[in-house]
């Protein structure tokens, strides 16, 4: 895919995480399962196999299909929503099978409370809690009103701590179900440490980039002041100029206005002249 953005990059960072985390539990339960009842005869019946192993394939499948076919990351997310309301069912199904409210199914929820609130938007991993309470009560109310048949890996009356097969796999079962919650935790954990570190890494690329945003505002604020400075100068010089022009024009204008006042004078003393000239022109005629 072509301009993927990083909303689209921080969805299949999520889903690939889904995979890398959830893969290897379920065959870790199919194994421990398989153990237990091939060296330890516990009575795990079939059809759980089958089932974990549907859900197992099934999420490969998913898996596959998005690798095949890139989507956006909000489409990928609301697909695994979508399997997860399904993945939920058949896990209901498995639970029901290993003996319902009697025995340990609902610790397996706990993988979907701690991925929902991790990989969804938060109505999505509130549906989803809502749908693992809704189940769980369609287990107890079936179970107590014996809407179906009972089948559990053990009898009521057998949960008791002096039979050890039931103490042994409940220990199992119990540690093997903390440890993989402890590695869906990792898991997580290292994809938003990388994701803070890479937040850290951009915070300080940021800072760095305003320290020097900073540097370079404060020399050409010092270069513009002196800018400013030296055509305040040249103002301030160009103004002297001009006054300086302004009282040379002004004397010239002086001398001008003395010239000119000197010359009408000359030129009424003419005019004076040629009267008195012409008057004594008439008296010396005869």
């Amino acid at each position: 895919m072509n301009n993927i953005s990083p909303k689209d990059i921080e969805a299949l960072e999520r889903f690939n995480t889904n995979i890398n985390l959830r893969t290897p539990t379920i065959v870790a339960y199919l194994l421990l399962m398989l153990i237990l009842k091939e060296g330890f005869g516990i009575p795990f019946p079939y059809i759980a196999f089958f089932l974990v192993s549907f859900m197992l394939l099934s999420f490969l499948a998913l898996a596959f299909y998005f690798d095949r076919f890139p989507s956006r990351g909000e489409t990928i997310l609301n697909a695994l929503f979508l399997y997860y309301i399904f993945d939920l069912f058949l896990l209901t199904l498995v639970i029901y099978y290993l003996g319902g409210v009697t025995w340990l199914g609902f610790i397996f929820y706990s993988f979907y409370l701690l991925i929902t609130f991790m990989t969804f938007p938060r109505w999505q991993a509130l549906f989803l809690t809502a749908w693992i309470i809704f189940l769980y009560l369609g287990v107890a109310f079936s179970q107590y009103f014996q809407i179906f048949p009972f089948f559990s890996l053990f009898l009521p009356g057998s949960q008791t701590p002096l039979n050890f097969p039931y103490v042994f796999t409940t220990g199992v079962v119990f540690s093997a179900t903390f440890i993989l919650v402890a590695f869906y935790s990792q898991g997580f954990y290292q994809l938003y440490a990388s994701k803070i570190l890479e937040l850290q890494g951009a915070k300080e690329i940021l800072e760095k980039e305003s320290a020097s945003l900073e540097k370079r505002v404060e020399s050409r604020k010092k270069e513009l002041e002196k800018e400013r400075k030296g055509l305040e100068e040249r103002i301030g010089e160009r103004k002297k100029e001009l006054e300086n022009e302004e009282l040379v024009l002004s004397e010239r204008a002086e001398e001008m206005e003395k010239f000119q006042k000197i010359a009408l004078g000359r030129e009424e003393k003419l005019r004076e002249l040629e009267r008195e000239l012409t008057k004594l022109k008439k008296k010396l005629k005869p």
